[in-house]
Formats: structure tokens, C-alpha cells, sequence
């Protein structure tokens, strides 16, 4: 039988990272992967402890990657908690220069958070997510359109639960759901995103100290 962390232990260590964050600074990885670990364990850290972290992952989200962006806006969602406005528009600006890399689940997580907090982006944004989303809709591989060492290829249940994730956010951001079926039957708009794509690692790659220490505690405390 496994074992489950203690609400004090969890509390002292989120609270030491947010002491460590006071002093000298979190990466985004380590503030993507706390927030990750405690939607996992389905732990809200304390209100303060969440004003921390949230402020912390705003001031990274400039040079986050996608799989960043998503493990934080996806540990949002999990624990039942609205950033504050300065993130989400922080969120959206920063993908802005770089949303043509992403891969389709970070793209439809982020796409869920936005229409979750009830926070519209541009339509410009919208337009660019849109087109992105068909073109990845059509790729054979999982982690985005370029094609490279480490690719998993899509099963048809992962690619229209993607879909259909993506068509619902898309609609409750207010935006014509209906504009995707044309979108991915646009070859000129896929053979234009397929061309220009670097290879990214798949979602949730990343690792950090925490969740190893964490996931120690979990199998052996």
C-alpha cells in the first residue's frame, strides 16, 4: 500500500520554497514543478504560499517553455484556483512570440485554463492558436508538427480528445468553433506551420530536486 504525505509536511516544504523564492529566486522549473506535484497530490498550499508561487511563475513566464507554461496553467486549473489577471495576461503575451512550438497538449491545456478563468485572449491570439491547433491536428506525431528523434506517434483517441478539448475552450473563449473544420482542410496554412517548427520535448519531460524529494518521501516515508 502507498503512502501519502502529511498536510504539515507538504506545508513545510512549500513554505521553504517560498522562503527560497523570498531570498534568492525560483526558476520556472522549479515553480512549475511544485505547483504540478500539489495538483497531483491534490494539495492547495496555503493562500499566501499560492500569491507566492503565482508571482514567481509571472516574473519566469518570458522565458518559459511551453511545457512550462502548461504544467502551471494545468496546476491552476487542478486546484481550483484563479491566478491573478497579471499572470494570465503575462501568459498570453509570452506564448505570443513562440505559440507556433507548441505541442498540441500544451497548447490545448493552456487554451482550457485561459477559457476556465474566463480570460479572452486577442483575437489575433486566438486566430494564430486556432490555425496552430488544425495543423497540429493533422501531424502523425505527438509532441508537435516537426518531425525528429523521440516523437511519439498520435492515436486517433489522443488526437480527437485533443480536438475536441481545444473546439469546446475555443468556443467558451467566444470564438466560431466551426472555423477549425476549415482551418484543417487549409493545406497552405498546415504546410506553412509544418515548415517552420523546431523540435520541443514531450510534456511534463521535465524533472526537478522537489519532485524527486517528494516522490522519495511517497515511496518510502
Amino acid at each position: 500500500m502507498g503512502h501519502s504525505l502529511s498536510g504539515e509536511f507538504l506545508d513545510a516544504s512549500v513554505g521553504r520554497l517560498c522562503e527560497l523564492q523570498a531570498s534568492q529566486g525560483l526558476n520556472m522549473q522549479n515553480v512549475a514543478m511544485t505547483l504540478w506535484a500539489c495538483a497531483t497530490m491534490n494539495y492547495k498550499p496555503a493562500d499566501g504560499h499560492m500569491s507566492t508561487l503565482a508571482a514567481a511563475a509571472t516574473q519566469q513566464l518570458p522565458t518559459a517553455s511551453h511545457i512550462e507554461m502548461a504544467q502551471v496553467a494545468w496546476a491552476f486549473c487542478q486546484l481550483d484556483t484563479r491566478p491573478p489577471d497579471s499572470f494570465l495576461l503575462q501568459l498570453v503575451k509570452s506564448s505570443e512570440a513562440n505559440l507556433e512550438t507548441f505541442s498540441y497538449l500544451s497548447l490545448a491545456t493552456i487554451l482550457q485554463a485561459l477559457a476556465k478563468m474566463q480570460y479572452p485572449p486577442p483575437d489575433a491570439w486566438l486566430d494564430r492558436a486556432a490555425a496552430l491547433a488544425a495543423a497540429l491536428h493533422q501531424s502523425p506525431f505527438l509532441g508537435g508538427l516537426a518531425k525528429g528523434r523521440g516523437r511519439r506517434p498520435f492515436s486517433e483517441r489522443q488526437r480527437e480528445r485533443l480536438r475536441e478539448s481545444v473546439r469546446l475552450s475555443l468556443k467558451q473563449l467566444g470564438y466560431q468553433p466551426l472555423t477549425l473544420d476549415a482551418l484543417e482542410n487549409n493545406e497552405v496554412i498546415v504546410r506553412s506551420l509544418s515548415g517552420n517548427l523546431a523540435q520541443y520535448s514531450e510534456f511534463f519531460a521535465s524533472g526537478s530536486a522537489l519532485l524527486l524529494g517528494l516522490g522519495s518521501a511517497l515511496l518510502w516515508g
